[in-house]
Parts: C-alpha cells; structure tokens; sequence
C-alpha cells in the first residue's frame, strides 16, 4: 500500500493487524528499520535476508512491515529478488505460506514484470482533513477498539470449503492472464452482503484491482508534459520516440538516493512500447503504443494528419 504520508496507511495497517492476530491485545506488525538492529553489519541486506526468513515459516499469520523504503523497491537483490524467489520456492514446495503487506511513503514504487505480478499495489494518496483531525482520531480508536478476529476467523472457514470444492482455485485468470488469487476472497465477500441483504458498495472490486501500472503511466506522463519534453525526439518515417534517458540521472539523483532514475524509469516500462533494448543509452519507443499507455494524445499523428491536408 503507497502513496502520500498522513493518507492512513499504517492506521489501515493496525485495523489488520488487530483483525488477524490470536491476541487481540498484541497488533503484530513492525516498522521496516526495526526488523534488525540498528548497528548491525551489512545491516539493509539482512532486513531482506530477515523478512524472506520469516516468509519460509510454515506459519501463516500475515506478515505486516509499515515504512518500507524507496531502495526495496529499487534494488533488484531486495523487492524483486525476494517476491520472486519466495513466491517461486513456495510454489514449487506447495506448503502454505503467509502474505506479506506492507506500508511506503515512496512515490517512485517500481517492480519489474516478473516481480509486479506477483503482487498488487493499492494506492492510497488522499491525506485526511486537518480541519476533521479530532474527529477522525475518535471515530478510528472506536473503531480500532471494536475489532475482534470473528470476522477473520469465519472468512478463514468459508475460503476453506471452496478450497474442498475447488481444487483448482487458483486457476482464474483476469483478461491480461494474469492469475487472479483474489478471486474467491471477492467471493466470499460476495456471500457476506447476499447474507446481510446488501448491495455491493460502488468501491468493491469485481475483478483484479492493482495500481502498480497506473502508477507508472503517470511517471512516464509526467516526464513526458513536464521539463523533459523537449528530450524526446520523434522519427516519423518509424513512427517512433528516442529518448535519452541516461539525461534523467544528471538532474534526479539526489531524489531517488543511490539508485539512478533511469533504471526506476526503465522498470516502470512495459515491454509492449519498446523498440529494441533498454540497456542503451537511448531508448526507442513504438509511438502510438507509447501515447496509449500514458494516456496522451499523440500529438505527432495531429501533425501527419494536417500535413496531408495541407499537401493537397
């Protein structure tokens, strides 16, 4: 879950926690920094280590790290290398495995394919009102305080017997044929508001729901409409976009710490809009799969088109 600070992320974080854990006086969840000791050699690679050790255990309490930042998502022997290897090792051994959901504030979350589709990204970026700060406190504590695990319990049961039923749950498949291991959790929350007589609120996911390729199409909107415009170079013979993306690295480096920007960038593209590789110091992109992505118009093919006209 990513996105703005005060927008409630680690409040969301502690209603889980409280919902899932035996006790319901302990809420088991950590802050990432305290996950190894401050001091410790080699200290931000052991976090990693840490956190897949505990992804190991044949215990399935949910895994809860609130602050996990920028350089996890960035380094590929951190996020990536951790997704993928335990989600590999557990698929392979067919043991169950308990689901690691965590909080960052980092607005440059980028995971490459074999990584982002093994997770879902929810983005959360609307901070409260200030102005209903008390209020808001009040409601979440009264909240916060009313939780019991019944509700996580009985959820626990009912997935259970479709997975009697089912032996291939995990078999569906949303549109872009991506495994959609959600799909009976929906349908179990289905079952929750036929049982109340209630309609499906208008926020409920009908399908699988990530904000990770949103969140990339607007970094690549924004590069393109904001100062780095006039570093894209369209070939119309190829109808394609050269863009020197080693020229990002000279101006956001200090942002994104030790990780240059043109390998975050590069992460965040789709392979469906490149021509070619992305290991130059150049990229080519395929224009019109480009603009579609991001959402833009093309304003080169606006060109093309009055330039016929005008020919004639």
């Amino acid at each position: 879950m990513g996105g703005n600070a005060g927008s409630g992320k680690s409040s969301l974080l502690r209603i889980l926690s409280k919902m899932t854990t035996i006790s319901p006086n302990y809420l088991a969840f950590l802050d990432y920094d305290d996950v190894v000791p401050k001091g410790e050699h080699n200290r931000k690679l052991k976090i990693v280590q840490q956190l897949s050790a505990w992804i190991q255990e044949e215990n399935v309490s949910p895994l809860l790290v609130d602050e996990i930042p920028n350089e996890f998502f960035a380094k590929d022997n951190y996020g990536e290398e951790l997704i993928v290897t335990s989600t590999n090792f557990r698929g392979r051994s067919g043991d169950a495995s308990p689901v690691f959901i965590g909080t960052t504030n980092t607005d440059n979350y980028s995971l490459p394919e074999r990584a982002a589709r093994r997770s879902y990204y929810l983005r959360i970026d609307k901070p409260f009102d200030e102005e209903f700060r008390a209020k808001t406190n009040q409601a979440y504590n009264d909240l916060l305080n009313g939780i019991t695990t019944d509700l996580y319990q009985d959820f626990i049961l009912r997935f259970a017997k479709k997975m009697e039923e089912n032996k291939s749950i995990w078999e569906q498949y949303e549109e872009k044929g991506k495994i959609d291991f959600l799909y009976y959790a929906r349908e179990v929350f289905k079952d929750y508001y036929e049982l109340l007589e209630q309609p499906l609120p208008i926020y409920f996911p009908l399908k699988r729901f990530d904000d990770s390729q949103e969140s990339n199409q607007e970094k690549w909107r924004k590069l393109y409409l904001g100062s780095s415009h006039d570093d894209f170079h369209y070939h119309s013979a190829e109808k394609r976009l050269i863009f020197k993306i080693t020229s990002l690295d000279e101006n956001l480096t200090l942002r994104y710490g030790d990780t240059k920007p043109s390998v975050l960038y590069k992460k965040a593209l789709p392979p469906k809009v490149v021509f070619g590789s992305l290991d130059s110091i150049d990229i080519e992109l395929y224009a019109d799969k480009f603009f579609n992505w991001i959402g833009v118009q093309n304003p080169y093919e606006k060109k093309s088109w009055l330039t016929k006209i005008l020919n004639k």
